[in-house]
């Protein structure tokens, strides 16, 4: 029915969204790198801040260009999850 093929089209199954799905799938990947490296003693680079903030902006700019796509709480968590590991990983030195 009609409401059935609006929640299918605002799923994950939405073409359109397949590269956010990428893109998160990128953004946790390299957190999880970085975090991993901090733990085992990495010391914190330029490179680590420039990698971790560029994840930052991938993920606000994939939230922006995919906003129709998800609902506030979707783009508030997506920022928040992606902000809030880079601060643990930026204060786990």
């Amino acid at each position: 029915g009609l409401v059935g093929s609006k929640l299918f089209h605002h799923t994950w199954f939405d073409p359109k969204a397949i590269p956010l799905g990428i893109m998160l799938s990128l953004t946790w990947i390299s957190t999880l790198g970085l975090f991993l490296a901090f733990q085992h003693g990495g010391k914190v680079g330029p490179v680590s801040v420039i990698i971790e903030l560029s994840v930052l902006f991938a993920a606000i700019v994939s939230v922006f260009y995919f906003r129709e796509h998800l609902n506030i709480w979707q783009m508030v968590g997506i920022v928040l999850a992606v902000s809030g590991i880079g601060l643990v990983v930026f204060f786990e030195k």
